[in-house]
């Protein structure tokens, strides 16, 4: 955070987008995946392919809780 700059500065502007960019894509990656895992059936590997699921989902969730409090710090955001 130290490295964002001063609230309000183009600087801080920019790496605030960035962040946000980021985590909004690793959420697209993640549905992709979960996507692809439902389709997936390779014979034995029903337990394997569950559990791989459940990390990208608790992935997920913390990705989606970390792009919910980057928002905050944008002025620009409206709830």
């Amino acid at each position: 955070m130290g490295r964002m700059g001063r609230a309000g500065s183009p600087r801080y502007a920019w790496r605030l987008s960035n962040v946000q960019t980021w985590a909004s894509a690793a959420l697209t990656d993640a549905s992709t995946c979960l996507d692809s895992l439902a389709t997936y059936t390779a014979p034995g590997a029903g337990a394997d392919v569950d559990a791989l699921r459940k990390r990208v989902v608790a992935t997920s969730q913390a990705t989606s809780n970390a792009l919910a409090l980057v928002n905050q710090l944008d002025p620009h955001h409206h709830q």
